[in-house]
């Protein structure tokens, strides 16, 4: 019985280390899409300010 919980504890701790993992890149995705995004903006923005 013992074993068994280890065992459980091992797996759900693996599991949690991929969920973490899954979820840090698909924040990483949306993070550098938004900094894309931030840039362009600020881009425009200065590029106006520049003109008048």
């Amino acid at each position: 019985m013992k074993n068994f919980f280890r065992n459980l504890l091992a797996n759900i701790k693996a599991g949690l280390i991929l969920l973490w993992e899954k979820i840090k890149a698909f924040f990483a995705r949306i993070g550098a899409k938004l900094k894309r995004a931030l840039q362009n903006l600020r881009a425009k923005i200065s590029g106006k300010k520049e003109k008048e």
